[in-house]
């Protein structure tokens, strides 16, 4: 492994500690459930908004972590990033 290979994977575990901090598997999925409630499929931006702004995190971070809980699909990840770009 290169040695910027080591960093950026060092980087990569840092921020999926973080994103596991601020935003708890087990507390995302019941707030997800409560006010979201939809299949994988059917996740829209506003949906992944309404995610961000209850758990102060920046959509691109909240995106991540429902594509990591399965609670969005990552085929739908793309679309979506693009409305955080456009930010």
């Amino acid at each position: 492994m290169s040695l910027q290979n080591s960093h950026v994977q060092k980087i990569s575990n840092k921020n999926e500690k973080d994103a596991q901090f601020l935003m708890p598997e087990d507390y995302v999925k019941e707030v997800f459930y409560k006010i979201i409630n939809v299949k994988p499929d059917s996740v829209i931006e506003k949906h992944v908004i309404k995610m961000n702004n209850f758990f102060k995190v920046s959509y691109k971070a909240m995106l991540k972590r429902l594509v990591q809980l399965n609670l969005c699909q990552l085929s739908n990840y793309e679309r979506k990033e693009k409305v955080y770009r456009t930010r």
